[in-house]
């Protein structure tokens, strides 16, 4: 009984010490000022991207592991990326930052480097997206494949609301769910993969070929679902930070007449 006594109180102890260490790391900004609250979430992208959050379920974002990840792209193509990652999420700049006076939302822009998609994938579809290629029989494929994007600019609007846990303390609650966003990529995007099949054709080369030179009519048509995607991510990284560290922790005003 003494030995599982001193076991809880060692892991109490490690959860506080975890917490702490957190906190004592964070920008503390005024809301209003938009220069401080850039680098408050820039080095929020640099302490996840380096070690996570484990405390509170966040491992670290960089790279960001992806396993089982499904995208259907305009109802004709299904990619599931079955185990990869995601490089470049450190690279992101906080290039602008405005909360309205309301507090009702917040609106972000960030400049990303560069983004590198790679891992084990499973394709399966019609060839309607790439009829420019002259390809109209059914895709498929499992193998290795790789996208880059150089440059992308992103152009957040989240809503807000402030809330008041049982603690007494409040939290910033981001509607992620609600977010809209525009992209534009600055760069370009590449494409890599193996055993693309189209029948029994290995059509990797002649198919990548195509997708490398048609790169931004491509992102244009499918790229917002990719980002989507993304989003889904951004949500559930969002939801565990500010769900469990109150704005006191970063925030200097006193923000209880903003509670809803």
């Amino acid at each position: 009984m003494l030995k599982l006594k001193l076991l809880g109180f060692l892991i109490a102890s490690f959860l506080v010490f975890c917490e702490s260490a957190l906190v004592d790391t964070l920008v503390k900004c005024s809301i209003k000022d938009d220069e401080c609250m850039k680098t408050f979430y820039q080095s929020l992208i640099k302490k996840l991207g380096d070690n996570g959050a484990p405390e509170i379920g966040i491992n670290k974002i960089e790279p960001m592991k992806l396993k089982d990840s499904t995208v259907s792209i305009l109802g004709v193509l299904n990619i599931t990326l079955i185990e990869g990652e995601v490089e470049g999420i450190t690279s992101c700049k906080i290039t602008h930052h405005r909360v309205e006076d309301s507090l009702k939302k917040v609106s972000l822009r960030i400049l990303c480097d560069r983004f590198v998609i790679r891992g084990h994938y499973i394709m399966e579809g019609t060839g309607a997206l790439f009829k420019g290629a002259g390809i109209e029989n059914d895709i498929h494929g499992k193998g290795n494949g790789k996208i880059v994007i150089d440059k992308i600019e992103v152009h957040l609007e989240i809503p807000l609301r402030l809330v008041k846990h049982d603690d007494g303390d409040i939290y910033f609650k981001p509607q992620i769910e609600e977010a809209t966003y525009d992209f534009n990529v600055l760069g370009k995007a590449t494409f890599d993969a193996d055993n693309i099949m189209i029948g029994e054709k290995n059509a990797s080369e002649d198919l990548l070929k195509f997708m490398n030179e048609n790169w931004k009519l491509l992102l244009q048509t499918f790229g917002k679902t990719f980002f989507d995607k993304a989003i889904d991510f951004v949500h559930i990284f969002t939801n565990k930070f500010f769900e469990n560290i109150p704005v006191k922790k970063f925030i200097l005003e006193d923000l209880s007449s903003y509670v809803n």
